[in-house]
């Protein structure tokens, strides 16, 4: 029969039991401030962003024309004064005629006789035909003048004779002949034609 050596532990015991002691002692020591450098962060993924037409609007501002009012004012009307001058005026009391104007009867009845021998002078038949209204109360007793002639200050006389109240060789039958148009007489004056 073999005889072991039982092992001797007692005397391994204490320096066994220092080293768990200090390595139990390390492991219940908080961490160091200073810790080591942390791994790099994964890299994120690329992601793509949306490629939306955007919409481009061309807004156009209103361009308005503006118009300031004008305003006209009238400015009152003044009255200028008024003239008191008289122009000259001529002799006698006619106005606005085509010949002399008479203030006595001597001086008008032979200018009236003139200008009915101006106005009634005819050589022939046709140039007779304008009818002197008023010189007789008879339709066809009425003198007769060529158709030309200008009667205008024939009657203008008579006026001025009537106002002086000249005795004019006016023909005053009052009845109406039965007549055929007008002739020039013998005597180179225009009248009626008496049938």
């Amino acid at each position: 029969m073999i005889q072991t050596t039982p092992p001797r532990f007692h005397r391994t015991a204490p320096l066994f039991s220092l080293i768990a002691a200090a390595a139990l002692a390390a492991a219940c020591q908080p961490p160091s401030s200073s810790g080591g450098n942390g791994g790099s962060g994964g890299s994120g993924g690329a992601g793509q962003g949306g490629s939306g037409a955007g919409t481009t609007e061309t807004g156009t501002g209103g361009t308005g024309a503006g118009s300031g009012g004008t305003d006209t004012g009238t400015g009152g009307a003044g009255t200028g004064g008024t003239g008191t001058g008289t122009g000259g005026t001529g002799a006698g009391t006619g106005s606005g005629g085509t010949g002399p104007v008479y203030t006595t009867c001597e001086a008008l009845e032979p200018a009236f006789a003139a200008e009915t021998q101006k106005i009634r002078s005819c050589t022939k038949n046709e140039e007779c035909g304008q009818v002197l209204n008023g010189t007789s109360c008879g339709c066809t007793r009425d003198w007769v003048a060529r158709l030309d002639a200008d009667t205008t200050h024939f009657y203008e006389l008579i006026e001025q004779g009537n106002a002086l109240e000249c005795d004019l060789p006016l023909i005053s039958t009052c009845d109406c002949p039965g007549t055929d148009g007008f002739e020039c007489t013998a005597d180179g004056i225009c009248q009626w034609s008496y049938l």
